[in-house]
């Protein structure tokens, strides 16, 4: 008995070592504070403050797509706030799976200046956030940033 929990062991322990996994250089992470997911004719559009961009018909495509086009590999896990343009409806799922649910989450309409709406929910933050959303606890507000000028109304 002993000797085949050893065994399974030993099994393990070479299994992870020889497993395939990506390797990523902490010095091209960029992180991010804000995204802007956009729908698009084509699927979906995923912009971050940084100015990286990606289209796909998934998010995880967009999000490929995102990285494929910069040397840099974009960091999601740090984006704090999250801007909902259009009927993403069809990617709330991947949406959830991506983001922390702890990042505050508004519509938009129109162009938006992703680093003054970041700046602008940094010191007037929703209190929506993508975690309560989850949960159908209340609705998004709506964010608009007009020359250099933010406001939060309630969407509907």
């Amino acid at each position: 008995m002993k000797k085949t929990a050893w065994l399974l062991i030993a099994a393990a322990a070479w299994l992870l070592g020889h497993l395939p996994h990506p390797a990523v250089d902490i010095g091209k992470l960029e992180p991010v504070e804000a995204v802007l997911i956009s729908e698009t004719p084509a699927g979906v559009r995923l912009e971050t403050d940084t100015g990286a961009w990606g289209e796909g018909a998934t998010l995880e495509e967009a999000v490929a797509d995102l990285n494929q086009a910069d040397s840099r590999e974009v960091f999601l896990d740090t984006a704090e706030k999250i801007l909902i343009r259009g009927d993403v409806s069809a990617y709330w799922q991947e949406i959830w799976e991506q983001f922390r649910p702890a990042a505050q989450i508004c519509r938009t309409a129109g162009e938006i200046d992703l680093s003054e709406a970041a700046e602008y929910l940094t010191m007037h933050p929703t209190s929506m956030t993508l975690g309560k959303l989850r949960a159908g606890a209340g609705q998004m507000e709506f964010v608009s940033i007009t020359e250099g000028r933010g406001s939060l109304a309630p969407s509907g």
